[in-house]
């Protein structure tokens, strides 16, 4: 799925409460695992230690009664993506009241990736806290860094494994070492969900044809997050007409000149749709007031990332301006309670503001790393660890997400598009059946060689091999 960053201030909130400070270990008020046997369709990875089971320690993280794991996000400048945070410090505590993994409990440390101003802050954090996981846990869990690849080098040369909630930049994607809930490999786009705009919409086959997208900065993440989907899409009959806009990073919060320049530059250039990956924040309320203002009124395509309470909230307010705002995923609806995962994911994150696709993301991942650890029984190496990833084909968190293969490292061929009601409430567009994706071979589509970023290139398991690094850890079969 793709990261990105929403915007969003970092609040007060209760005693014990997530904080941006290294290597912290968090207790958060979450609802209790205990009695817990399941998540969604597939059996908790979570319990006591088996009576025939013999714990010892077995190196760095790992004792006979803990095992300690990094997680984060970039909570550090404007509370960005403080929910992954949030929800992994929950899902310690689900996991651990059920007797933690094979009886060890989980230690979870929380680190900021980024700390300061934005967008001098954006990463500035990542390497000490890789640093400190090298010294101190068995993999990090869960985590998403809008500028992973700054401590990516690190990482790889303490052989610390990663489940992560997200990976942003195009080294780390197809990193060894590396395994996702929802793989976003750099060779492979998603087109799922936004694939279905023929179908969702009387004018889509037309407007397909005239698609701009629209970035508020040029950091990496950004960049490729975007030019995956144009090329995905493109495969399937998408045109995006050299019109794309790029604004400021200073000009997203408020009504800038810059910004209503590029809402004029896209309605000249005709869009029927805007592509926006950057999540919910002040840009797109900007975007939207401005594209209303003038009557433009093409459909805005988001990302995942946009699927926000936040974002629900505004609409609220403000119905008439998000008519024509659909997002994709590939997680189902939050509010789809009848389906078994979604409940079990609500009883682990119960605070209406983390409910977020990162939220379910770092969840998915969580689960993942919780599943395979226990294969290991007491030899939890980072072999034993990555060879157990290495054996996930099939994962779709109990039926939270789409089917994707972990092993692979290809992301999921389904999705759905959620727009609003009249009210501003968000609501499932298509497929018309509640919790329903829509699936197709032709919404994974390769992302050729010549737009992936110069010195980018993979070896020939799809991995990329960083510069220093050499004999990585790779799955046993």
């Amino acid at each position: 799925m793709q990261l990105l960053m929403k915007r969003r201030i970092l609040s007060v909130m209760a005693a014990g409460a997530l904080t941006a400070s290294l290597g912290t270990v968090i207790n958060t008020a979450a609802a209790s695992g205990a009695g817990v046997t399941k998540f969604g369709t597939i059996a908790s990875p979570c319990g006591a230690k088996p009576k025939a089971l013999k714990l010892t320690s077995q190196g760095r993280g790992v004792t006979a009664s803990a095992i300690n794991i990094g997680y984060g996000d970039d909570a550090g400048i404007y509370g960005i993506d403080q929910e992954m945070g949030h929800s992994m410090a929950n899902f310690i505590s689900w996991c651990n009241a059920q007797g933690g993994i094979n009886g060890r409990q989980l230690v979870g440390h929380y680190f900021s990736g980024s700390t300061g101003s934005y967008p001098a802050g954006m990463g500035s954090s990542t390497n000490s806290a890789f640093n400190s996981m090298c010294d101190n846990d068995f993999a990090a869990v869960g985590q998403g860094f809008a500028v992973d690849v700054l401590g990516e080098h690190t990482r790889l040369a303490c052989n610390l494994p990663t489940v992560a909630g997200f990976t942003a930049t195009k080294q780390v994607q197809n990193a060894y070492e590396m395994f996702q809930g929802m793989p976003n490999p750099l060779d492979y786009g998603m087109a799922s969900g936004f694939g279905d705009m023929k179908k969702y919409s009387r004018t889509g086959a037309n407007d397909i044809k005239h698609a701009c997208a629209v970035r508020y900065s040029n950091l990496a993440s950004q960049v490729s997050s975007t030019v995956k989907d144009e090329e995905a899409l493109g495969q399937i009959g998408w045109n995006f007409n050299n019109c794309d806009e790029v604004v400021g990073s200073g000009d997203w919060q408020s009504n800038t000149a810059a910004v209503q320049s590029a809402v004029s530059n896209l309605q000249n250039d005709g869009a029927k749709i805007v592509l926006w990956t950057a999540g919910f924040g002040g840009s797109l309320k900007s975007f939207l007031q401005n594209a209303d203002s003038i009557n433009f009124k093409p459909y805005w395509i988001l990302e995942a990332n946009a699927y926000t309470a936040a974002f629900e909230t505004w609409a609220k307010s403000n119905p008439t301006l998000v008519k024509k705002v659909l997002i994709r995923t590939s997680l189902e609806p939050m509010t789809l309670t009848s389906n078994p995962a979604v409940k079990s994911y609500l009883s682990i994150v119960p605070n209406d503001a983390d409910h977020t696709a990162l939220s379910e993301q770092s969840i998915s991942s969580a689960l993942l790393f919780a599943t395979a650890a226990k294969t290991c029984g007491n030899a939890l190496t980072p072999q034993c660890l990555i060879s157990a990833l290495g054996k996930v084909k099939a994962w779709n968190a109990g039926g939270l997400t789409g089917t994707s293969n972990v092993a692979g490292n290809m992301p999921t061929t389904c999705g759905m598009l959620i727009g609003f009601s009249n009210a501003g409430a968000f609501k499932q567009a298509y497929p018309a059946a509640a919790g329903a994706m829509s699936c197709s071979a032709t919404y994974v589509q390769p992302t050729p060689v010549s737009l992936r970023a110069s010195g980018i290139s993979l070896d020939s398991s799809r991995h990329y091999a960083f510069p220093g690094i050499t004999n990585p850890i790779v799955p046993k079969k």
